[in-house]
């Protein structure tokens, strides 16, 4: 019966203890001057501090880029929380209650934090494969036609990317930030993965075919732009690959990709 006892009283306590998981020990507003023409400039970027040594930190130098990607994409209000800069202790709160405060992200913070650090509800959460795919396919995107000999701008993942153009009605907060990481785990290996080089592939052909039926730049740049999200959402080294890193990380994701056969 003791121990019974000591089991269960050490059980209450690890959810205790993951449920005090601070993120705000891990997640900064870095804010920066420099001078450009005799004016000030703001510089301002939220940032992950990977100097800890506990078990988030070591997960974190692992899977930096789903939460990068939240920080850069889903927390508004950043511009408000800089101009403070530089009282960078009330800064510094400030950033933290943004994010304590904000329901939706501390829940995007858990759901992508391991199940043994943090407290999860049963998995609910349910994504499709032609999902992921949508969400993977708009992450390479085409910027621009140069107007003066018609190469293409476009580049993976970094900086302006298409997810706001899905227009879903789900919340995939989620599978865009997995999918971030995973097109990125591929994409930092020593070999280019070879979906990387069928999107160079398929950039040529789109601008090559597309070129011959010229009317404005910008009916150009629309075409070829959705006709690389349309090759990519169909992509099969693409799909094989991020079915593979989530087999990997489902343990570590809380949600569910529903897999042919699972």
């Amino acid at each position: 019966m003791k121990n019974i006892l000591i089991i269960v009283i050490c059980f209450h306590l690890g959810i205790l203890r993951a449920q005090e998981l601070n993120y705000c020990k891990y997640f900064y507003l870095d804010v920066s001057e420099t001078e450009s023409k005799g004016k000030t400039i703001q510089l301002y970027s939220p940032e992950i501090n990977l100097d800890g040594d506990d078990k988030f930190s070591s997960f974190l130098k692992k899977h930096d880029n789903r939460f990068n990607y939240l920080l850069l994409n889903k927390i508004a209000d950043l511009d408000r929380i800089a101009a403070i800069f530089p009282d960078t202790m009330k800064l510094n709160d400030e950033f933290c209650r943004s994010l304590s405060d904000n329901k939706n992200i501390v829940n995007y913070f858990k759901n992508l934090t391991p199940r043994s650090l943090t407290t999860w509800e049963q998995k609910e959460v349910l994504f499709s494969i032609d999902e992921m795919m949508m969400v993977a396919s708009r992450y390479f995107y085409v910027d621009k036609v140069n107007e003066k000999d018609t190469t293409l701008i476009s580049h993976i993942c970094v900086g302006i990317h298409g997810q706001n153009e899905i227009g879903s009605s789900s919340d995939l907060t989620l599978l865009e930030a997995f999918t971030f990481e995973g097109i990125f785990y591929y994409l930092l290996k020593d070999s280019p993965p070879l979906f990387e080089r069928n999107f160079d592939d398929y950039l040529k052909h789109s601008l090559e075919m597309n070129k011959r039926k010229f009317t404005t730049f910008e009916i150009l740049l629309n075409a070829v732009r959705n006709e690389c999200y349309t090759e990519m959402y169909q992509n099969d080294d693409l799909k094989r690959k991020l079915v593979k890193y989530y087999k990997r990380n489902k343990n570590n994701l809380n949600f569910e990709l529903k897999i042919n056969g699972s």
